[in-house]
């Protein structure tokens, strides 16, 4: 358990840190992959990839670095994605309820993640959860995806709070690097594909096996 109350803001990763996604992506990603001619990737190969911009997971199961290549893919995933994302995206363990009571206990909540900032609010209105949430930054709000700390920082002045104020919670690597390089301080969940050993090299004030570990 970790005490999230001494933190004026709790800012959030989404996939695999709030909802599990993975239906959805998988499919996005091997829908794509077939229309390009291109062999469907293994889930647990495409799991390992969420979290990075949907570009550079192309480019890391495909060898494929051209940038109008990567362009043309990047627009086939989000076609697919639009058609069957969201009806495929399910709230993690206490996920929901945290969001609520961090509501109710008058603790600033957002999200940063590489993902759509659309799909995102589009979800958590499906979810009747849409008020829970101050702020989205999503993939088309930054120049630099994760695990630049573009969209951290903009998250951390978009709310008004110093760096200090707020605790960022994600599930990689990539979330343990962007609160490093954002000066924010970071709690991981194992509710992706990084265990907890993979994040004893960051500076995490907790690891813990998801956020509804969280209290406050």
């Amino acid at each position: 358990m970790f005490y999230a109350g001494n933190y004026k803001a709790c800012i959030f990763d989404f996939d695999f840190t709030l909802c599990d996604a993975s239906e959805g992506i998988i499919k996005s990603y091997n829908d794509s992959f077939e229309a390009f001619g291109m062999e469907r990737r293994p889930d647990d190969v495409i799991k390992k990839t969420i979290g990075m911009h949907v570009k550079d997971s192309f480019t890391l199961m495909s060898s494929v670095s051209d940038p109008a290549m990567r362009d043309a893919f990047y627009e086939k995933f989000v076609s697919v994605a639009d058609t069957c994302m969201t009806g495929m995206t399910k709230p993690l363990p206490g996920a929901l309820e945290l969001l609520a009571s961090l509501h109710e206990k008058g603790i600033r909540t957002a999200i940063v993640s590489t993902k759509l900032a659309r799909r995102i609010i589009e979800y958590f209105e499906k979810a009747g959860v849409s008020g829970f949430t101050d702020l989205i930054i999503g993939g088309e709000d930054v120049k630099s995806p994760k695990p630049d700390p573009e969209g951290l920082l903009l998250a951390v002045a978009k709310l008004g709070l110093s760096k200090s104020d707020c605790l960022y919670i994600g599930d990689s690597f990539i979330d343990a690097k962007t609160a490093e390089a954002a000066g924010v301080d970071f709690a991981a969940v194992t509710t992706g594909t990084t265990c907890a050993d993979d994040f004893l090299k960051y500076s995490c004030k907790a690891v813990l096996d998801g956020v509804y570990e969280l209290y406050v």
